[in-house]
């Protein structure tokens, strides 16, 4: 009986060298699928492994901006957008509340204003804000320090304390927050005459007639009721022995009982913790860490402030002026020369001028000291003498301006112009510090502004 092996070498395919070359080629090609299948799950592991490195550490750490060796990151910036999303929000139901509790509508310029902050579409605006924001405040850090300032620890806590309405020691004595200020000069007659004010008209006719006493005649006597003296049972009787004793009565005097009032839990330091903790606990957009960081720079700039104010003196040189304002040199120069013919001021401003904010009352600005106009505006108004309008167009970024110029001189500071100062020095003070340090911002940083919290308008 012949063996297995002299069967399978005497079957005419097994010795086929067609079907054995086929054979091997068909278990080359399954070890190389196998081996790129292997090679591809490695490629999409790694490719996931990528992304999430990407997404949740790169990404995160890339840097917008830097100032000096201090770098603001992609996850520092949309924790202030959030921040600044999530205040902006709770201002708007806090403010809806409100109307809603008197029982009215939102004003709609009020809504407009939030839902325009908190639209897609400004993202943008709001993204360019919170960066140069963030920049100032690494620069006010930097300059801070070399100035000497600094914030504690302590400091920082009893800010928080205080925001959450614990007072360990005590509520704080409310300081006044006006600024005292001087005597205003009132308005001369030289200035009178070129505003050319229309006297408000009087009354001719009494308000109401009022009957005179005759007609109404006597009226009834008022009666007086005696008041009657009580006697105390242990007092003697001091009357003489002919007048007869006052009879004195006996009644008890009811006592009242205090009225039992409610009393008040004690704000304990368990209880202040524990509400600062919840805070933050189910806060997805913005952390303790954060918020305490910008308590620190608000205390910091608000040291920084209090030392310029020292230097900001009670009065300053001011400017009263008004102006028209045109898009053109040729309509200036129109309503230059429709001045110069002897047409109302007040009447072309109404007609004619863009700034919509003061057209109706003649164009006026009222009082401005240095700093607050456009520089090519304040120059000319501050070098303009009195009575006089412009006899060429002034051009700024608005336009083209003819500005009259009804008073200039030295003043005492609002409390408005007390706080622009201070805004101004604030400024400058920044300004100076920035120069100093390097600073560079991306121009990617549009790629990464959050629009959460999603913001859902009250209808």
């Amino acid at each position: 009986m012949p063996t297995t092996e002299n069967n399978e070498n005497s079957h005419p395919r097994a010795m086929n060298k067609a079907n054995k070359a086929r054979r091997e080629k068909e278990l080359n090609l399954m070890k190389w699928l196998k081996l790129g299948s292997i090679i591809l799950g490695i490629l999409i592991v790694l490719i996931i492994i990528l992304g999430v490195v990407y997404e949740y550490v790169y990404k995160p750490n890339k840097t917008l901006a830097r100032v000096e060796n201090e770098k603001i990151s992609v996850s520092d910036f949309q924790e202030a957008v959030r921040y600044q999303r999530t205040n902006l929000i709770n201002n708007y139901n806090y403010m809806a509340q409100i109307y809603q509790s008197f029982g009215m509508p939102m004003d709609e310029s009020t809504k407009s204003s939030y839902e325009t902050q908190l639209s897609p579409e400004y993202s943008g605006f709001m993204g360019n804000q919170i960066i140069n924001s963030m920049v100032n405040q690494k620069i006010l850090d930097f300059g801070a320090k070399k100035a000497g300032f600094s914030v504690s620890e302590e400091e920082i806590n009893q800010r928080l304390e205080s925001l959450f309405g614990y007072y360990p020691n005590g509520t704080p004595t409310a300081e006044p927050t006006a600024i005292p200020l001087k005597n205003t000069p009132t308005i001369s007659a030289a200035q009178l005459e070129l505003l050319k004010y229309t006297a408000t008209p009087l009354p001719t006719e009494p308000v109401s007639d009022i009957t005179s006493l005759e007609e109404v005649g006597p009226s009834e006597p008022t009666k007086i009721v005696e008041p009657t003296s009580t006697v105390s049972a242990t007092e003697e009787n001091t009357e003489s022995s002919e007048t007869a004793p006052t009879e004195v009565s006996q009644t008890p005097t009811e006592v009242m009982s205090p009225t039992p009032s409610l009393t008040p839990t004690v704000y304990t330091d368990e209880m202040y913790q524990n509400n600062l903790n919840n805070q933050f606990a189910n806060n997805p957009y913005f952390t303790k860490e954060f918020f305490t960081k910008q308590i620190y720079y608000e205390l910091l700039q608000d040291k920084v402030t209090a030392a310029l104010a020292k230097d900001i003196p009670a009065e300053d040189d001011m400017v009263w002026a008004r102006h028209i304002l045109v898009k053109t040199v040729e309509e200036a120069q129109n309503v230059i020369d429709r001045l110069k013919a002897g047409e109302d001021w007040s009447a072309l401003a109404a007609e004619l001028s863009q700034d919509t904010s003061n057209k109706d009352n003649g164009g006026d600005l009222g009082w401005f000291m240095h700093g607050e106009m456009t520089e090519e505006f304040e120059k000319a108004a501050f070098d303009q003498e009195i009575g006089t309008f412009s006899q060429t167009p002034v051009e700024t970024s608005y336009g083209f301006h003819i500005i009259q110029i009804i008073g200039h001189e030295v003043r005492p500071l609002t409390s408005k112009n007390q706080k622009d100062a201070i805004s101004n020095a604030y400024n400058k003070w920044l300004s100076a510090a920035k120069e100093k340090l390097n600073v560079k911002i991306g121009n990617d940083w549009m790629d990464y502004v959050p629009t959460d919290p999603e913001f859902s308008p009250i209808l």
